[in-house]
C-alpha cells in the first residue's frame, strides 16, 4: 500500500509517440485531475482527486498490446 498523495504532489508524464515504451507502475489523470480507479462493479471510473491503491496499475505487454493490471477488483 502507498501512503495518498493529493494532485500536485507529484509532475504528470505526458506520453507522446510510442506509448509501447510504458512500463511499471502507472496512475492515470484526466484533464480534470481525477484519477481513473476500479469501481465497486469492477467497472473503471474517474472519480477521485487522491491516487491511492485503487488508481494503480501494472503495466503488461499483452499480444502486442498495452494491458493495466489492477491488483483489486473491487472497492
Amino acid at each position: 500500500s502507498i501512503p495518498q498523495s493529493h494532485v500536485g504532489d507529484e509532475t504528470p508524464t505526458v506520453l507522446r509517440g510510442d506509448a509501447a515504451q510504458l512500463s511499471g507502475i502507472v496512475a492515470i489523470l484526466n484533464g480534470s485531475n481525477q484519477y481513473m480507479r476500479v469501481t465497486s462493479n469492477n467497472g473503471l471510473s474517474f472519480n477521485s482527486s487522491y491516487r491511492d491503491d485503487y488508481a494503480l496499475f501494472a503495466v503488461r505487454r499483452i499480444g502486442g498490446k498495452i494491458g493495466l493490471i489492477s491488483t483489486y477488483t473491487k472497492l
